[in-house]
């Protein structure tokens, strides 16, 4: 439909256009009085105007399936994150078991390697959704190999966190500040979406930032 109006509305254009130039050519089937440019004007720009105005009621939209506008379009989001700059997103795959869509990212290394595992620290994306449209999870994770470089890691991790949240137009919040600082788990909920900081110690320490989209 909205097709149709937006056709119906180029052409009243064309023709109006032509009629303040050729007025008899634009109103060739026309025959209740002579042909003049104020004429033309008078029945199609009206008609011009109505369907732009109709059309622009009609025009389809991003649809809307989660609440965090950035996640509403999978591959638009992945472009965003992909440009943050540690990676870039493979394909999409799907898990046949629960039938939910889950994108991954290589791991970035960066820092010093751990002097006896020869491992660095590593950062990566994962997407997580029901639907291959939207995105319902972005999680970022941090894997400290080496505890020697550990400030730096976090220090990584937190400038990463930043440039995600600015993704979705948002600051990080306090409670997740807080947690990063020292170092505990932390949470975070509004109307739209709930943003969980996951820090689990071990012999290596595992981080994970994840927002989840209502």
């Amino acid at each position: 439909m909205y097709l149709i109006f937006q056709i119906i509305g180029v052409v009243a254009a064309i023709f109006f256009i032509v009629g303040l130039f050729k007025p008899e050519n634009s109103l060739f089937w026309y025959n209740r009085g002579e042909r003049t440019r104020a004429v033309s004007t008078l029945i199609y720009l009206p008609i011009w105007l109505i369907f732009i105005m109709i059309s622009k009621e009609l025009m389809p939209s991003v649809k809307e399936y989660v609440k965090v506008e950035a996640f509403n379009d999978m591959e638009v989001l992945k472009e965003k994150v992909n440009q943050i700059g540690i990676g870039s997103f493979h394909e999409l795959s799907k898990d046949e078991v629960d039938k939910s869509y889950y994108c991954l990212m290589d791991y970035h290394e960066f820092g010093m390697q751990n002097s006896k595992t020869l491992l660095r620290n590593n950062l990566t994306f994962y997407i997580n959704s029901p639907s291959e449209k939207y995105v319902k999870e972005l999680k970022l994770a941090l894997n400290i190999n080496n505890p020697e470089d550990k400030q730096a890691a976090l220090n990584e991790f937190r400038e990463t966190i930043d440039k995600t949240l600015k993704i979705i137009k948002m600051q990080i919040p306090a409670t997740i500040a807080n947690g990063l600082k020292n170092e505990k788990s932390a949470q975070f909920q509004n109307d739209t979406l709930q943003i969980d900081l996951e820090c689990k110690k071990d012999k290596i320490d595992h981080w994970r930032f994840i927002i989840n989209s209502y």
